[in-house]
């Protein structure tokens, strides 16, 4: 995200759009698609107990904890997850698209 700011930075992007961008990429997805941390903290704990106590190990943990809180909360962080992935491919598309735009002629990708 350091980068990204110092990309925005660099191509002198409008402080407005400078704005929108980062505020875009800081505070996650709209407050319909959120689940508050108060109803997430309990099966979050849940979740892992009943890794720890199935003996779920390694790699096998994340898909079996994701699928507890996703049963725990009627599948609402699954939808917050997917509205999440979108924000971000919407983000991303739009900064793209200014750095795009803001390049000079001749130069059509950005040096890594």
């Amino acid at each position: 995200m350091i980068a990204l700011l110092a990309i925005l930075a660099w191509r002198a992007v409008a402080a407005e759009e400078f704005a929108v961008y980062y505020i875009a990429a800081f505070f996650g997805v709209a407050a319909e698609d959120e689940v508050p941390f108060d109803e997430l903290r309990p099966a979050i704990d849940e979740a892992l107990a009943e890794a720890a106590a199935a003996g779920v190990v390694g790699g096998a943990v994340t898909p079996f904890v994701l699928h507890r809180i996703a049963t725990a909360t009627g599948g609402r962080t699954v939808a917050a997850n997917v509205a999440l992935v979108e924000r971000n491919a919407a983000v991303a598309a739009a900064i793209a698209s200014a750095l795009a735009q803001g390049m000079p002629k001749g130069r059509s990708q950005m040096r890594t």
